[in-house]
């Protein structure tokens, strides 16, 4: 059957096409004849081909929708271009150059591809296609053999297989991993294979049993390490192991601000690393667990932690300000700087200052003592002080003068004196050309009101100005050594008494009353001479109205005696429970002490009370105690007497019993219950499952039963029963608030990982979720998204 290609015009569907002819312009892909939807070309027994460019290729059919035996032949019409023919999933079986016939038949259709055979018709010398030579690090590009290097990437312990010949094998997982080797007899010699870590963490190359690799067990190869692994057939060898340029010393500078910060990528192998930022929690930085050295310096602000650790690792701080060595075994990180090797103080010798102190050190260094406090004063006055020195101008540092060999004159402040008669005559005024004298205060104009300048004279008389009687002084009082002559006496305006008896001082300071200055007022008298008292003795008060601040009435029969009192009051009493004794002003029969319990009051009468509370009040006499009253408590009476109590019900005061009880109907959704106690789970709990936000490591706490605890970093431990006994049913919700995992750890007791045996501590990923439950005193199952 002939068939005329789709771009010449014509279509037919035979289940079986003889003929193609096909004008190649494009990729043209061919379909089983029974398969055709009419829009590609069908597999013809001869197709000719006529190419406009080279390049172009043919790609056969679906080979598994067909049986074997399927055969094909192409004849390239063009005399200038080639094409190729490709099976279904794109592999190059030949290159059909200008002017040649090849043919081609189905083999096996186990696969799309299927095993297509590959012969040339008329072949003057033997062919051999680029297909038919592709294997191990060779592949068929165009017409033409080109060197294969596959990349397989793994994450998980592998076993290197012969099929892996001139492949590339990376580790890219976080942590660390091992690449087993094929035994070195069944590789062969020649066999190669190219290996890269390109994880976190090292990644071990181990030969099978005692093979060697570069005459070691083991190869461990770094993050950024490459090789390739070459064998003899007895023993492994490494060609070309690289280290990163940056592994042997690099620097970086990384921001935190708290948490729990994993190197990573182009943060790992570094060496020098500078952690800075304001931390707003304690930060924790993780390394790999490979031998390598971290230079670490905490560049850090805020008022938390910096520590560095391996995963599960012991963390080892950095204090802010701090410079640190550490390296990795492998498990932790050490410090490799250790203190405690260093003696200090370091001596002078090795270029310390054999001191701890500074001061210390500049007397070592050669400062004297002396000196030390000159350097390090802050002010001139110290430096005076430490020198012994005045200040220059107005000062308060010179308090003495000694050894002067010229008086300091009156203008300097002195005497221009030498002795004290020289410093006086310096000292002294002149008057009428004698300088023997000085003036004398308020003197007069005689030869004897002067003082002789060589020593105290005599002062014989004195003139006062103002009046003839007496003298004026003013701005304070007269003191003297003798006895001041007065002609008459100071009166009461001028501060004195205007008498020269204690008697008639006395007369001259009272008032007067009706003319009789020898009387003085009494306290609140009346009108007689009776009620004065004389001025020369206390005298008698025959009566007086007295009235004091308590307010009662009396009698004073002499100024001298106590009067007697006539006291009527009343005592007003309040009766309550237990109520304590009321005390009176003058003990006897006419008053009671009710000390007893209510419903108990001692016996007694009152006489004269009033009781004011209860909603029942009794006023008047020969009122008893005994007499059965009525208590108005709500709407119920409780009758009351002297021998029986109270009793009052809890439905009459409106309360509710304590314990397990029908009292109480309905619950407000707006009140939170406060349990003191244990609640057990069968009881009302929460509406919603309330949080308990943490930011550090946490332990389960009884009031956590019932709720979710968020965490941001530490994780989370389930304390053991014995020292928080939850209750059987409790429940606990964990939400990991980071972007790290986080471990959930239990300490003696049980925990099961819902659905298996396994037991102990797990890890919840970041952002994961998992609920604890407690099924048994010590048991407890633990099941969540992100829980491993």
């Amino acid at each position: 059957m002939t068939y005329t290609s789709v771009f010449g015009g014509t279509t037919i569907y035979p289940s079986d096409v003889s003929y193609l002819s096909i004008a190649l312009t494009v990729d043209t892909p061919l379909e089983w004849p029974l398969e055709s939807s009419g829009t590609e070309d069908p597999a013809a027994r001869i197709i000719d081909v006529d190419p406009n460019a080279s390049g172009w290729s043919i790609t056969l059919p679906n080979a598994t929708l067909t049986g074997a035996g399927q055969t094909i032949l192409f004849n390239n019409v063009d005399g200038t271009y080639s094409f190729y023919i490709k099976d279904f999933d794109g592999n190059t079986l030949a290159t059909v150059t200008a002017g040649t016939q090849w043919q081609v038949y189905l083999a096996a259709t186990t696969t799309a591809a299927g095993t297509w055979r590959v012969f040339q018709y008329g072949a003057s010398t033997a062919t051999v296609q680029p297909s038919a030579l592709a294997g191990f690090g060779l592949t068929v590009t165009g017409s033409t053999l080109s060197q294969s290097l596959p990349v397989t990437t793994f994450s998980t312990t592998t076993t290197v297989a012969t099929s892996n010949r001139a492949a590339a094998l990376v580790w890219d997982a976080a942590g660390s991993g091992t690449l087993n080797l094929l035994t070195a007899a069944s590789a062969g010699n020649n066999f190669f294979v190219f290996v890269r870590n390109e994880g976190g963490g090292d990644l071990t190359i181990d030969p099978s049993g005692s093979e060697t690799i570069n005459g070691a067990a083991t190869l461990v190869m770094r993050p950024g390490d490459s090789a390739t692994l070459i064998t003899d057939g007895i023993s492994w060898y490494t060609i070309g192991l690289g280290q990163q340029a940056v592994f042997a010393f690099d620097y970086t500078s990384i921001s935190v601000t708290g948490g729990t910060v994993t190197l990573s990528g182009s943060q790992l192998n570094r060496i020098a690393y500078e952690f800075v930022g304001t931390l707003t929690s304690n930060a924790t930085i993780v390394v790999p667990s490979t031998i390598q050295q971290y230079w670490i310096t905490n560049a850090t602000a805020g008022a938390f932690t910096l520590a560095v650790q391996t995963s599960g690792g012991t963390p080892v701080f950095v204090n802010q300000g701090a410079r640190i060595i550490f390296y990795c075994d492998g498990t932790d990180i050490i410090a490799a700087n250790d203190a405690t090797s260093i003696a200090v103080p370091v001596v002078i010798s090795d270029g310390g200052t054999s001191a701890t102190t500074a001061s210390g050190a500049r007397l070592n260094l050669g400062i004297t003592s002396f000196a030390d406090a000159i350097v390090t004063a802050t002010t001139g006055a110290s430096v005076r002080t430490t020198i012994s020195a005045a200040a220059s101008g107005a000062n308060s540092d010179i308090t003495s003068l000694t050894g002067l060999t010229t008086p300091l004159s009156v203008a300097q402040g002195g005497t221009a004196g030498t002795t004290a008669a020289t410093a006086r005559a310096s000292l002294l005024n002149s008057y009428a050309g004698n300088a023997g004298k000085v003036f004398a205060v308020n003197s007069g104009a005689t030869d004897t009101e002067w003082i002789a300048a060589s020593g105290a004279g005599t002062v014989t008389s004195v003139n006062a100005s103002g009046a003839s009687t007496g003298l004026t002084f003013s701005g304070g009082p007269i003191t003297a050594s003798g006895t001041l002559t007065m002609a008459g006496t100071l009166g009461v305006g001028n501060g004195g008494t205007a008498a020269t008896t204690a008697a008639a001082a006395r007369v001259s300071l009272l008032p007067s009353y009706s003319g009789n200055a020898s009387k003085v007022l009494a306290l609140n008298v009346g009108a007689t001479d009776t009620e004065w008292i004389t001025a020369t003795g206390v005298g008698t008060v025959t009566t007086a109205s007295v009235v004091s601040a308590n307010g009662f009435a009396g009698t004073v029969a002499t100024a001298t005696t106590t009067p007697a009192i006539t006291l009527t009051t009343t005592i007003t009493g309040i009766l309550k429970g237990n109520a304590t004794a009321i005390s009176a002003a003058t003990a006897g029969t006419d008053y009671v002490v009710p000390g007893g319990a209510l419903g108990t009051p001692s016996s007694g009468t009152l006489t004269n009370c009033t009781f004011p509370t209860l909603n029942q009040s009794t006023t008047g006499s020969a009122a008893t105690l005994t007499t059965a009253r009525t208590l108005t408590i709500g709407s119920t009476g409780q009758t009351f007497n002297g021998s029986a109590n109270v009793t009052w019900t809890l439905a009459q005061i409106g309360a509710a019993a304590s314990g397990a009880n029908t009292d109480i109907t309905a619950l407000d959704q707006d009140v939170a219950i406060t349990a003191t106690g244990t609640i057990a789970a069968d009881t009302i709990g929460f509406r919603g499952v309330p949080q308990n936000a943490q930011t550090a490591a946490y332990t389960l706490v009884l009031s956590d039963a019932g709720k979710h605890v968020s965490n941001t970093t530490g994780g989370i431990i389930v304390p053991a029963n014995g020292s928080v006994a939850f209750p059987i049913g409790s429940a606990v919700s964990v939400y990991n608030n980071s972007g790290s995992s986080q471990n959930i750890s239990i300490t003696t007791d049980t925990m099961y990982l819902g659905g298996t045996a396994t037991t102990g501590t797990r890890a919840l990923a970041q952002r994961g979720v998992a609920t604890i439950l407690k099924v048994a005193s010590t048991t407890w199952v633990i099941s969540g998204a992100g829980l491993s």
